[in-house]
């Protein structure tokens, strides 16, 4: 996989990285409000924000939702942000 990546924490990686990765990362077109995970729900894909923001949202005990994250292309899903100490 040749291409430049949007997303800064893929951007990062070097050609070995990128290679360990490219068998199977894929391309998706997400549309606003999709689901990406439920709660307790084993997580099976990370996804990789190029051109959008992600929100995560927290189901509180009283059924409402909060947003408790966003994340955007210079993260993954799970907010590890590449410019960051570790």
């Amino acid at each position: 996989m040749s291409e430049k990546f949007v997303n800064r924490l893929l951007s990062s990686l070097d050609a070995q990285g990128v290679g360990r990765l490219s068998t199977v990362m894929k391309r998706v077109t997400l549309k606003a409000q999709d689901v990406l995970y439920l709660p307790d729900e084993r997580i099976t894909e990370i996804y990789f924000p190029e051109n959008c923001a992600i929100s995560m949202l927290t189901i509180m005990k009283n059924g409402a939702c909060i947003e408790s994250a966003t994340v955007g292309c210079e993260e993954t899903r799970d907010g590890a942000d590449p410019s960051a100490d570790p």
